[in-house]
Protein backbone atom coordinates (compact mmCIF):
# COMPACT_ATOMS: atom_id res chain seq x y z
CA UNK A 1 0.00 0.00 0.00
CA UNK A 2 0.96 3.56 -0.72
CA UNK A 3 2.64 5.68 2.52
CA UNK A 4 2.76 8.95 -0.19
CA UNK A 5 -0.44 11.18 -0.39
CA UNK A 6 0.16 11.71 -4.23
CA UNK A 7 0.21 7.77 -5.03
CA UNK A 8 -2.65 6.90 -2.74
CA UNK A 9 -4.33 9.54 -5.35
CA UNK A 10 -2.88 8.32 -8.18
CA UNK A 11 -4.30 5.03 -6.81
CA UNK A 12 -7.66 6.14 -6.11
CA UNK A 13 -7.69 7.85 -10.28
CA UNK A 14 -6.42 4.79 -11.33
CA UNK A 15 -9.44 2.58 -10.14
CA UNK A 16 -12.10 5.19 -11.14
CA UNK A 17 -10.61 5.69 -14.36
CA UNK A 18 -10.24 1.78 -14.77
CA UNK A 19 -14.26 1.29 -13.99
CA UNK A 20 -15.18 4.03 -16.00
CA UNK A 21 -13.13 2.25 -19.04
CA UNK A 22 -14.65 -0.93 -18.45
CA UNK A 23 -18.02 0.35 -18.74
CA UNK A 24 -17.32 2.15 -22.21
CA UNK A 25 -15.75 -1.35 -23.32
CA UNK A 26 -19.34 -3.08 -22.24
CA UNK A 27 -21.20 -0.46 -23.66
CA UNK A 28 -19.38 -0.82 -27.09
CA UNK A 29 -20.14 -4.51 -26.74
CA UNK A 30 -23.40 -4.60 -25.86
CA UNK A 31 -23.63 -2.02 -29.62
CA UNK A 32 -21.86 -4.74 -31.81
CA UNK A 33 -24.25 -6.93 -30.15
CA UNK A 34 -27.58 -5.06 -30.78
CA UNK A 35 -25.75 -4.46 -34.64
CA UNK A 36 -25.67 -8.48 -34.76
CA UNK A 37 -29.09 -9.29 -34.36
CA UNK A 38 -30.46 -6.29 -36.05
CA UNK A 39 -28.29 -8.07 -38.86
CA UNK A 40 -29.03 -11.81 -37.73
CA UNK A 41 -33.16 -10.83 -38.13
CA UNK A 42 -32.47 -9.38 -41.27
CA UNK A 43 -33.27 -5.94 -40.70
CA UNK A 44 -31.24 -3.84 -43.56
CA UNK A 45 -33.20 -0.39 -42.07
CA UNK A 46 -32.27 -0.98 -38.12
CA UNK A 47 -28.40 -2.04 -39.20
CA UNK A 48 -27.84 0.72 -41.76
CA UNK A 49 -28.93 3.24 -38.79
CA UNK A 50 -27.08 1.38 -35.88
CA UNK A 51 -23.65 1.04 -38.19
CA UNK A 52 -22.53 5.09 -37.41
CA UNK A 53 -23.48 5.22 -34.17
CA UNK A 54 -21.10 2.18 -33.71
CA UNK A 55 -18.79 3.07 -35.40
CA UNK A 56 -18.48 6.69 -34.06
CA UNK A 57 -18.69 5.26 -30.28
CA UNK A 58 -15.83 2.67 -31.55
CA UNK A 59 -13.51 5.94 -32.72
CA UNK A 60 -14.39 7.70 -30.08
CA UNK A 61 -13.17 4.80 -27.69
CA UNK A 62 -9.92 4.39 -30.26
CA UNK A 63 -9.54 8.66 -29.43
CA UNK A 64 -9.37 7.79 -25.78
CA UNK A 65 -6.91 5.18 -25.75
CA UNK A 66 -9.56 2.69 -24.08
CA UNK A 67 -8.86 0.40 -27.13
CA UNK A 68 -5.87 -0.02 -29.47
CA UNK A 69 -6.36 1.17 -32.94
CA UNK A 70 -5.97 -1.87 -35.03
CA UNK A 71 -8.86 -3.62 -33.08
CA UNK A 72 -11.42 -1.14 -33.63
CA UNK A 73 -10.71 -1.14 -37.41
CA UNK A 74 -10.62 -4.76 -37.84
CA UNK A 75 -14.26 -4.26 -35.57
CA UNK A 76 -15.06 -1.14 -38.13
CA UNK A 77 -14.34 -3.62 -40.76
CA UNK A 78 -16.50 -6.78 -39.84
CA UNK A 79 -19.61 -4.36 -38.89
CA UNK A 80 -19.52 -2.60 -41.88
CA UNK A 81 -18.68 -6.46 -44.27
CA UNK A 82 -21.89 -8.20 -42.47
CA UNK A 83 -24.27 -5.11 -43.49
CA UNK A 84 -22.86 -5.37 -47.12
CA UNK A 85 -23.68 -9.34 -47.40
CA UNK A 86 -26.89 -8.61 -45.92
CA UNK A 87 -27.37 -5.85 -48.74
CA UNK A 88 -26.16 -7.61 -51.82
CA UNK A 89 -27.35 -11.50 -50.82
CA UNK A 90 -29.34 -11.49 -47.91
CA UNK A 91 -26.94 -13.25 -45.82
CA UNK A 92 -26.65 -12.90 -42.58
CA UNK A 93 -22.43 -13.68 -42.55
CA UNK A 94 -21.85 -12.30 -38.73
CA UNK A 95 -18.09 -14.30 -37.93
CA UNK A 96 -15.60 -11.97 -36.63
CA UNK A 97 -11.65 -12.72 -37.03
CA UNK A 98 -11.14 -13.23 -33.43
CA UNK A 99 -14.46 -16.17 -33.22
CA UNK A 100 -13.84 -19.68 -34.24
CA UNK A 101 -16.46 -21.20 -36.07
CA UNK A 102 -19.86 -21.06 -34.22
CA UNK A 103 -20.17 -25.21 -34.62
CA UNK A 104 -21.69 -26.79 -32.12
CA UNK A 105 -18.89 -28.38 -29.88
CA UNK A 106 -18.47 -31.96 -29.21
CA UNK A 107 -19.00 -33.17 -25.70
CA UNK A 108 -16.04 -32.59 -23.63
CA UNK A 109 -13.89 -35.56 -22.56
CA UNK A 110 -12.64 -35.80 -18.88
CA UNK A 111 -8.96 -35.94 -18.38
CA UNK A 112 -8.19 -38.53 -15.70
CA UNK A 113 -5.84 -36.14 -14.12
CA UNK A 114 -2.02 -38.00 -13.32
CA UNK A 115 -1.60 -37.22 -9.39
CA UNK A 116 2.13 -38.75 -9.59
CA UNK A 117 3.91 -35.72 -10.97
CA UNK A 118 1.38 -33.30 -9.17
CA UNK A 119 2.57 -34.89 -6.31
CA UNK A 120 6.26 -35.43 -6.71
CA UNK A 121 6.01 -31.43 -7.65
CA UNK A 122 4.58 -30.56 -4.09
CA UNK A 123 6.71 -32.97 -2.32
CA UNK A 124 9.94 -31.22 -4.03
CA UNK A 125 8.90 -27.26 -3.17
CA UNK A 126 8.27 -28.72 0.49
CA UNK A 127 11.33 -30.38 0.24
CA UNK A 128 13.33 -27.03 -0.96
CA UNK A 129 11.16 -25.17 1.72
CA UNK A 130 12.38 -27.08 4.91
CA UNK A 131 16.19 -27.09 3.25
CA UNK A 132 16.08 -23.02 3.75
CA UNK A 133 14.38 -23.08 6.89
CA UNK A 134 17.48 -25.73 7.91
CA UNK A 135 20.07 -23.54 6.59
CA UNK A 136 18.36 -20.04 8.65
CA UNK A 137 18.55 -22.30 11.94
CA UNK A 138 22.05 -23.13 10.96
CA UNK A 139 22.74 -19.53 10.61
CA UNK A 140 21.57 -18.33 13.58
CA UNK A 141 23.10 -21.03 15.78
CA UNK A 142 26.41 -20.14 14.04
CA UNK A 143 25.55 -15.88 14.67
CA UNK A 144 24.76 -17.24 18.41
CA UNK A 145 28.01 -19.09 18.82
CA UNK A 146 30.04 -16.13 17.61
CA UNK A 147 28.11 -13.91 19.96
CA UNK A 148 28.72 -15.93 22.98
CA UNK A 149 32.44 -16.29 22.37
CA UNK A 150 32.84 -12.57 21.83
CA UNK A 151 31.64 -11.76 24.70
CA UNK A 152 33.81 -14.70 26.46
CA UNK A 153 36.25 -13.18 25.61
CA UNK A 154 35.38 -9.75 26.46
CA UNK A 155 34.62 -10.87 29.95
CA UNK A 156 38.07 -13.06 29.98
CA UNK A 157 39.60 -9.26 28.88
CA UNK A 158 38.10 -7.63 31.91
CA UNK A 159 38.93 -10.25 34.33
CA UNK A 160 42.30 -10.18 33.36
CA UNK A 161 42.18 -6.54 33.88
CA UNK A 162 41.00 -6.67 37.15
CA UNK A 163 43.76 -9.24 38.48
CA UNK A 164 45.96 -6.35 37.52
Amino acid sequence: MANIKSAKKRIAVTEKKSIENQALETKMKTLIKKYKTAIAAGNVEAAEKMLPETVSFIDSLVTKGIVKKNYANGKKADLAKALDNLKKNGVKVIETKNKKSSAPKPAAVKKEAAPAPVLKEKAEKKDAAEKKVEKKAVKAEKAEKKAEKKTEKKETKAAEKAKK
